[in-house]
């Protein structure tokens, strides 16, 4: 089978298998608590939980140091076994009596053994035909969603997995660390390099050991599964904010398809790595924090009228934990997983939740919002911080990366000079408009010596109307303060965002786009607070918390553009430019789409949201791919790095499908490594050609395995080259005699880099060369094209070969 055919299958086995994993056994235990929630709804929580339970369950059976298969299976289905007999007794009761009944009748011999299965099969056949039909009935009425949807992440499916299956190799260097670690735990060791966020490697390990796929077709693949859930939470969180059904696949339209954000801010979910793994957790913890302030404002007033009736016990009766309480653990799960998967995460939700605390500002400092939410903080934080600490109590040290990242966090000094220039400027515009404005005020330095002497000798008495004559001054000062205040941010984010996004006449869109959707919504929200002026203009069919959720959109993203400019401003550096654009691109389409929402609102009030008036949504979307697709705006294939050849990769997956394990050896470079490492022996290709410098007839070479093979580049690679994913593996030329009469590096961190490597390589394909003169017959060609060869060996174990030949260049 082609390698192509075999990466696509991957994908949709490890995609099945995170599924169930994360969606389907969720629903089955919580199915009494989910049954009568929207499908959306159902997703959202069923991922969050079904992660939650995914990277504690490993960290539990880790630090208790029963690591292993067995234990993962046990740990794993027993307490969900246990959890679903608790959540769903009723039904669970019923399934036993059922069960008890048939086999008495068995044994009574009144029913056959294929009637008992039968009726035991009856209430599973239930279920699944329910859950079938839901689906469908919900397909037929939501068409134009489900149509959009699919069409959206049929392209991100084929634009995100186009290197996995057309190239093989990894995309970032990243991934072998990430696979030495997951590799480490096989053995039985967690936090192998030191205390750092594995919530990422649990996840992984867990689908490794459970499942049994490779680590390496995991990080190969799993980057396609996790685009799902990433776009898929822009969906679900817009579709919590938003009124109308289909702005919000306008939303994931806008981050998926056009050309309209840098290749540097979607580069990386091309990848398997934590931190984009992370972001599918990070608007969770805003779709429960909105939704505790809904249902917790719903309950307080139903608890009012129970109250105001004597009745408060029929109100108490009714739940045994309250929704909101409910969205608060989850809002905690949430959080939690973004602080054990990637700390950066962590810096943006608290940014999000901060801005949803200044959208539902004074709400939020009721003592029934305020300490609910406080409580559910720190549990988070201890959830997460937990396991690290426990492992540290144990003697494990940081993580070196965890240092960086602090680092990074903290003020640099190359803003200072910025930041003091930037208040000189703000302060002689403060002395100019107080010299402007101030009354009996001479421009001269006689009259202001005098005026000190003056105030000085003969104390004045300021009367309380000449205090407020001056109020309106006061304030004309602020408003200037603010707004040149407002316009610096804007100048710095204007030019910061030049690497955010493409086209600079989007950019003004953009920024002020942002700053009157904040003003719009919090003018709304405040006629929507007036009585008797709100009912004739705003309608009360919109709720007041719809205009404090697209507040908050707003406000978040005014928080990710002063977050880009800290440098810049005044402020603290939480994060380097880099990651923060990635982040702020995801940022972008929520508030987009909640500015064409709200435009929306206001427009068909008078239709009065009727499913008529989504045909204004549904054409606004056909527009905007038709704009997209003629004027050649749909984005381009990524970049990507060059590390490995996929020659390379294609010859790992045969050999390890073809010859039994650790009964061959792969001469090569350290790229294959970890691929390769529990299946065969590995020797380094620099340690090989090393061993021959010097050559005298005394030198040995023996490698103590049957088969041998030797991977050798005849275009050697551009090793860690950035290009366009369009224009395949950048290479260094064929190699040359040249070359190899030159002396390599064998020291640091750079032996296979640019001419190093073409040196390296060089030596290696005329070893290989006079090699074969030397034993035609038994050193044979094992794979070869344009750029690539493999070499095999067959040998006897008891009598090796010697593989240190004069080849010409090693004397």
């Amino acid at each position: 089978m082609a390698l192509e055919i075999q990466t696509i299958i991957d994908i949709i086995l490890v995609t099945l298998a995170y599924c169930v994993s994360v969606l389907v056994v969720p629903n089955i235990v919580f199915h009494e608590m989910l049954r009568e929630k929207s499908l959306t709804h159902r997703f959202i929580v069923c991922t969050v939980l079904g992660n939650v339970y995914l990277v504690n369950i490993v960290f539990l059976i880790f630090l208790l140091h029963i690591p292993g298969k067995l234990s993962l299976y046990l740990f794993t289905i027993i307490p969900l076994f246990f959890l679903w007999t608790r959540i769903n007794r009723p039904g669970i009761r019923r399934f036993f009596q059922i069960l008890f009944m048939s086999i008495s009748r068995f044994f009574l011999g009144e029913a056959k053994f294929k009637t008992i299965i039968s009726t035991l099969s009856q209430r599973p056949k239930q279920y699944v035909a329910a859950l079938i039909r839901s689906i469908f009935s919900h397909f037929i009425h939501h068409i134009p969603e489900w149509l959009s949807l699919i069409s959206i992440f049929a392209f991100n499916a084929w634009y995100y997995g186009y290197s996995t299956v057309t190239r093989y190799a990894y995309g970032t260097s990243d991934l072998v660390v990430h696979q030495k670690w997951i590799n480490v735990m096989d053995q039985g060791t967690i936090f192998y390099d030191g205390i750092y966020p594995f919530g990422f490697h649990n996840v992984l390990y867990f689908l490794h050991t459970f499942f049994g796929f490779s680590t390496t077709t995991l990080l190969r693949t799993f980057n396609v599964t996790q685009m799902f859930f990433i776009y898929t939470m822009i969906y679900v969180v817009l579709k919590k904010i938003c009124r109308s059904r289909f702005i919000p696949i306008i939303g994931v339209y806008i981050f998926s398809v056009p050309d309209l954000f840098n290749y540097m801010e979607t580069m990386r979910y091309q990848w398997t790595l934590p931190q984009e793994f992370g972001m599918i957790f990070l608007y969770p913890c805003a779709y429960f924090l909105l939704s505790f302030f809904e249902q917790k404002k719903n309950e307080y007033r139903e608890e009012q009228k129970y109250r105001k009736q004597n009745r408060l016990y029929c109100y108490l009766a009714q739940y045994h934990i309250q929704p909101s309480t409910i969205s608060l653990v989850l809002f905690a799960f949430s959080f939690s997983l973004t602080l054990a998967i990637h700390f950066y995460i962590t810096i943006i939700a608290f940014i999000l939740c901060l801005a949803i605390a200044v959208a539902y500002f004074p709400i939020i400092l009721y003592k029934r919002h305020l300490i609910p939410i406080l409580i559910s903080g720190i549990c988070s934080l201890f959830l997460a911080i937990a396991p690290m600490g426990i492992a540290f109590v144990q003697g494990t040290p940081l993580q070196g990366s965890l240092g960086w990242a602090l680092g990074m966090m903290s003020t640099g000094e190359e803003s200072d000079d910025t930041v003091t220039d930037s208040t000189i400027d703000t302060q002689q515009t403060q002395d100019t408009n107080l010299s402007d404005t101030t009354d009996g005020q001479s421009t001269t330095g006689t009259s202001d010596t005098t005026s000190v002497q003056k105030s000085k000798n003969t104390p004045q008495k300021v009367t309380f109307i000449q205090k407020l004559q001056k109020v309106p001054q006061k304030v004309l000062l602020v408003l200037n303060k603010v707004k040149q205040e407002i316009k610096h941010v804007n100048f710095v984010a204007s030019f910061l965002f030049e690497g955010c996004y493409n086209g600079k006449k989007t950019i003004p869109l953009i920024i002020y786009g942002s700053e009157i959707l904040t003003v719009c919504a919090f003018l709304l929200l405040l006629l929507r607070s007036v009585t008797h002026i709100g009912s004739h203009v705003i309608s009360h069919m919109i709720p007041s918390f719809y205009y404090r959720n697209v507040l908050c959109t707003g406000i978040y993203y005014i928080f990710m553009m002063l977050l880009l400019c800290a440098d810049y401003l005044p402020l603290p550096t939480l994060m380097d430019y880099t990651r923060g654009r990635i982040f702020l691109a995801y940022a972008t389409p929520l508030f987009i789409t909640c500015a064409i929402d709200l435009i929306y609102v206001i427009l068909m009030r008078p239709l009065r949201y009727h499913f008529v008036s989504e045909i204004v949504p549904i054409g606004l979307s056909i527009i905007l791919v038709c704009l997209t697709i003629t004027n050649n705006a749909v984005k381009p294939l990524n970049y990507i790095f060059t590390l490995q050849n996929p020659s390379e990769v294609k010859c790992n997956y045969q050999i390890m499908k073809e010859y039994p394990d650790y009964e061959y050896t792969i001469v090569t470079t350290t790229n294959s490594l970890e691929m390769i490492k529990d299946h065969a022996r590995h020797y380094e290709m620099a340690t090989f050609i090393k061993k021959m410098d010097h050559f005298t007839t005394t030198k040995k070479i023996t490698i103590p395995t049957k088969y041998v093979f030797f991977y050798i580049e005849k275009k050697p690679l551009n090793y860690n080259f950035f290009g366009p994913l369009k224009n395949g593996m950048n290479n260094l030329g064929y190699i040359s005699r040249d070359a190899a009469a030159k002396q390599p590096n064998y020291k640091g961190i750079y032996i296979y880099f640019e001419e190093n490597r073409y040196i390296l390589e060089s030596r290696f394909f005329y070893w290989a060369k006079a090699f074969e003169q030397k034993y035609p017959q038994e050193f044979q060609v094992y794979y070869e094209d344009d750029g690539f060869i493999c070499y095999r060996v067959v040998q006897n174990e008891s009598q090796l070969y010697n593989f240190a030949i004069d080849y010409g260049y090693n004397k």
